[in-house]
């Protein structure tokens, strides 16, 4: 059973937005800031986003480690978006902590 949040509004964060942040984490993260602040959203907003993506210091060192392909992917389980390292993570951490 697939279990969906009920979404009170619409979602600012787009898929290109997720990128921008992800690039921005992983590479300059002072210029992601300083590009998404002036498109209008605020420095909490891109932190709290950032960490609801699983963009985590562990996940971070992970991806510098190796040579790791990082994709915005949706929960089978619950449709959030979050950072996957590979086709086979299909769940987000909650839902992976869950089962």
């Amino acid at each position: 059973m697939v279990r969906r949040k009920k979404k009170t509004e619409p979602d600012r964060f787009t898929p290109e937005i997720d990128l921008q942040i992800v690039d921005g984490v992983l590479g300059d993260s002072e210029n992601m800031l300083a590009t998404l602040t002036r498109a209008g959203f605020s420095k909490e907003e891109i932190h709290r986003r950032s960490r609801s993506l699983g963009l985590s210091n562990r996940f971070i060192a992970q991806c510098r480690a190796g040579d790791i392909v990082v994709s915005v992917r949706r929960c089978l389980n619950c449709d959030d978006k979050f950072l996957s390292m590979g086709v086979h993570l299909r769940l987000c951490v909650r839902c992976r902590r869950s089962a």
